[in-house]
């Protein structure tokens, strides 16, 4: 698989692909804290890492130096992370991906993920995302989901998308998922503007 480090190919069960970017999709970390609670609560294992060299500008997303407890310093870089899950009480398996939105060569970011999931027999990508508006956090957060597969979408009484207008790397994204025949799926929250 191009533009891949991988540290183990896992041997999967019919999984599912759950991909999520901070930024642009993100408000209020609201998409990304729940893929790392899922990665953690499920005890996900990361097998691969994208390389961060080509798609993004590290002038926009730069490194992050943190220092460990016995103070050796450390350079974490943007990259791409993909984790798995397998556990026996699940009837499928789970990939995560988590990423910072790329700054850069959306088409070839979106084609290597799409590369990913297929060598993995990925069945299903669900992309998560938020995003600001007027609710209350009184209320139960509302959240509309979305497919270009004709199936999903009545299976799961989704009403097509008809935003025309800019769009995330969650848009492009899909939209290779869909070229390639890989049924996906779009999980969208309204978080409150004010959190």
């Amino acid at each position: 698989v191009n533009n891949f480090s991988i540290e183990e190919y896992p041997d999967l069960h019919d999984p599912i692909g759950l991909v999520v970017f901070t930024g642009w999709n993100d408000a209020a970390n609201s998409a990304s804290n729940a893929a790392h609670f899922i990665t953690k609560s499920l005890n996900a294992r990361r097998f691969a890492s994208l390389a961060e060299e080509p798609f993004y500008d590290f002038t926009k997303n730069p490194p992050a130096v943190s220092v460990s407890p016995s103070g050796e310093r450390n350079l974490s870089w943007p990259n791409p992370e993909f984790f798995f899950v397998k556990q026996t009480d699940l009837e499928r398996d789970l990939v995560i991906a988590i990423a910072a939105e790329p700054d850069l060569r959306w088409r070839t970011f979106s084609q290597s993920y799409v590369e990913m999931f297929e060598s993995l027999n990925v069945s299903l990508v669900i992309s998560l995302g938020a995003l600001l508006a007027e609710s209350s956090h009184r209320r139960p957060i509302h959240v509309v989901g979305s497919s270009a597969d004709p199936d999903i979408e009545q299976r799961l009484q989704f009403r097509r998308s008809s935003y025309e207008g800019p769009t995330g790397i969650l848009g492009a994204l899909n939209f290779a998922l869909q070229q390639a025949d890989v049924p996906a799926i779009s999980l969208w929250a309204s978080v409150p503007h004010y959190i």
